[in-house]
């Protein structure tokens, strides 16, 4: 695995870099072998290196799936602060269920078809959806009191709620990073008293 992984980051290093990391100094490459190296080891967590997309660019990207839903891929950086802010849920008695992460441009078509057809929900156009960027991922919501725990902590983990319709979608802005410019606002969600059982 670090052969091929090292050959792959010698090739992309001169390539220029994607369109959410020109921002960034240094090699994009190189942080994203290093930081894979630091996941595996720490986490158990294996990369997987694929073909993303932003704003209809390539975009390539390592993905992992998250301990707790293995379904899920996220791009690294937002995986890692998924555990650390699913650990910190778990400190506060909540578990954080992710259902949903990173998509190929492929899987994104899919779902914009079946929502042009109406038989789906609403689904971005491919190659503007930030599950297919890695930073998006989708969180199990259904109870009260992890909506209220995620409007609560999300954002000091870098996690932005930026689709109004969907109270379980969230992204994946880290500090150094654009932000989108229009974060939501937490409504106040009443939590009900729990029937003894």
């Amino acid at each position: 695995m670090l052969p091929s992984a090292l050959l792959l980051t010698a090739a992309l290093h001169w390539l220029p870099p994607p369109v959410c990391d020109r921002a960034r100094p240094g090699k994009p490459w190189v942080n994203s072998l290093l930081l894979a190296a630091t996941a595996r080891a720490q986490y158990g967590l294996p990369v997987e290196w694929v073909m993303g997309v932003h704003q209809e660019q390539p975009l390539p990207l390592a993905v992992v799936s998250l301990p707790s839903a293995p379904q899920a891929r996220v791009e690294l950086t937002a995986a890692l602060a998924f555990v650390e802010m699913a650990t910190a849920a778990k400190l506060s008695g909540i578990t954080l269920v992710p259902t949903s992460g990173f998509r190929t441009f492929e899987a994104q078509a899919a779902l914009y078809r079946d929502y042009q057809r109406g038989r789906g929900p609403l689904a971005a156009k491919p190659g503007f959806s930030n599950h297919q960027s890695g930073h998006a991922i989708d969180i199990d919501t259904r109870s009260p009191l992890i909506r209220r725990w995620l409007w609560q902590h999300s954002a000091r983990f870098g996690f932005v709620r930026t689709v109004p319709s969907e109270r379980w979608h969230f992204e994946f802005w880290a500090p150094d990073e654009s932000r989108p410019t229009r974060a939501l606002q937490a409504p106040h969600i009443p939590l009900r008293s729990r029937p003894n059982s």
